[in-house]
């Protein structure tokens, strides 16, 4: 029986055989088995993070582990390529002492940021009903 790593290996090689430009591994939030998985494989990161402490606090965590325990990290080759991904900013928030800045989280993880995600209330209600927000026509997101 393969272990749980080999057994992602061998699916990330039959998905490389089939020419795929890109494989996107979603993980979980936090640092659990699945994340630690997904990041020893990669080749590239998008850290998506929203700028509340404990957020970027993992965020941190997790670009450590990118640096040490991951495959390319192990095999002594060129480190991942880690980008950043801002979701639920919201300015008034920031203002108000609520959340950190854009400039705060880049300053803590010094990674490249590619793009920013705005706070919109009607994805967390969405979602706290279940719903697609795609389904509210007087949502910015539907």
């Amino acid at each position: 029986m393969p272990s749980p790593r080999e057994g992602v290996a061998k699916v990330l090689d039959d998905l490389k055989a089939m020419d795929f430009e890109f494989i996107v591994c979603d993980s979980p939030a936090g640092i659990e088995t699945g994340a630690l998985m997904a990041l020893y494989f990669a080749d590239e990161a998008i850290i998506t993070t929203n700028p509340e402490v404990s957020s970027v606090r993992d965020s941190d965590r997790i670009l450590g582990i990118l640096a040490s325990k991951s495959r390319r990290a192990e095999n002594g080759e060129e480190p991942i390529k880690e980008h950043l991904l801002l979701t639920r900013y919201n300015p008034g928030r920031v203002s108000r002492g609520d959340m950190l800045s854009m400039e705060d989280v880049l300053e803590i993880l010094r990674i490249k940021l590619v793009g920013v995600i705005p706070e919109d209330q009607s994805v967390l209600r969405a979602s706290n009903q279940g719903e697609p927000v795609i389904l509210d026509i007087n949502a910015d997101a539907g």
